[in-house]
């Protein structure tokens, strides 16, 4: 068992002794003066010798003092080199994805087992938060997938899926409330909003070609996943971007009473840094851009028979 003094302690007497001042000290372990002249008191009462001394008004470092922060500098130098190789080495394991809440719930979750089967060595922690994208901020985020247009300059944009719109509702709806025959009987329906996409509904209702129904009417809620989980309960009918829906779809919880998808003007791109070389992050892209083949293709086998009209104009 190792018989050392306190940990503060030797942090005051190092920096004490590299600065050469108590309160220079003081100010880069942002405590106050006396307190590092207490630890350098409890040092003193420790090792039973005087380690500074007063010379024409200032303290001054014993020659035995200087040797021994000089030492310890060197000691903490080490400790801070191996915690950096040690926290490196994590994050070279670690690849931070930020995407919108309702894309990391609805699609990457349920596709984690894939990832870490296919690269069992990487972990994937994801944000449901979605700034606009910064690269600068190195080391906050590896590779986003964002809703746009693909216009960015400054940094790396792939597409990654398309983001096709199609209303769906719960089957109890259609058994137990109005018609909802023709796109005309969402009148006397609730239309569910997610507040970032109100503009998903008008923008459907503008490409079948109606005109008497209200597409900013109705309830709004905080994102996508949460307006349709309130269509799946018969709350309403919801403007679904089917990427997100297709297993309540094929499943039975969500039916898609119009059969009618119209295509959005924007995709999900996965965005990253033009000068990133990280292996980890060229495996999660190749994997991800993998999945997205594979998923667009089941949308597109379950959607097979239904009429698909581009975005309107």
């Amino acid at each position: 068992m190792r018989r050392l003094p306190p940990l503060n302690a030797l942090r005051a007497l190092e920096a004490a002794g590299r600065h050469g001042s108590f309160s220079l000290a003081a100010a880069e372990l942002n405590v106050t003066p006396g307190a590092v002249s207490r630890q350098i008191k409890l040092l003193e009462e420790t090792f039973d010798m005087q380690l500074f001394e007063r010379r024409s008004g200032a303290l001054e470092a014993t020659e035995k003092c200087r040797d021994y922060a000089t030492m310890l500098s060197d000691v903490f130098d080490r400790i801070e080199t191996a915690t950096t190789r040690l926290t490196e080495a994590e994050s070279d394991n670690e690849i931070k994805l930020s995407a919108s809440m309702t894309f990391t719930l609805r699609w990457m979750v349920p596709r984690m087992t894939s990832f870490h089967d296919r690269h069992p060595h990487l972990r994937l922690r994801l944000s449901g938060a979605m700034p606009p994208p910064r690269m600068s901020d190195r080391g906050e985020v590896d590779v986003y997938v964002q809703l746009g247009d693909g216009s960015r300059t400054d940094l790396a944009v792939e597409r990654l899926l398309g983001n096709d719109l199609v209303p769906v509702c719960s089957p109890r709806l259609l058994e137990g409330g109005p018609p909802l025959e023709t796109p005309e009987d969402l009148a006397n329906h609730t239309l569910l909003h997610s507040m970032l996409r109100k503009q998903h509904w008008p923008h459907w209702l503008r490409a079948v070609g109606v005109d008497g129904v209200n597409g900013r009417d109705g309830n709004t809620h905080g994102s996508s996943a949460l307006c349709y989980q309130a269509a799946i309960e018969g709350l309403g009918v919801a403007m679904a971007q089917i990427n997100f829906v297709i297993d309540d779809i094929a499943e039975g919880r969500l039916v898609t009473p119009f059969r009618t998808i119209v295509a959005d003007t924007e995709s999900f791109n996965l965005i990253r840094d033009r000068t990133e070389t990280a292996t980890k992050v060229q495996d999660f892209a190749g994997w991800i851009h993998g999945e997205a083949r594979t998923h667009e293709d089941r949308v597109r086998a379950l959607t097979r028979d239904y009429k698909r009209l581009p975005a309107p104009v």
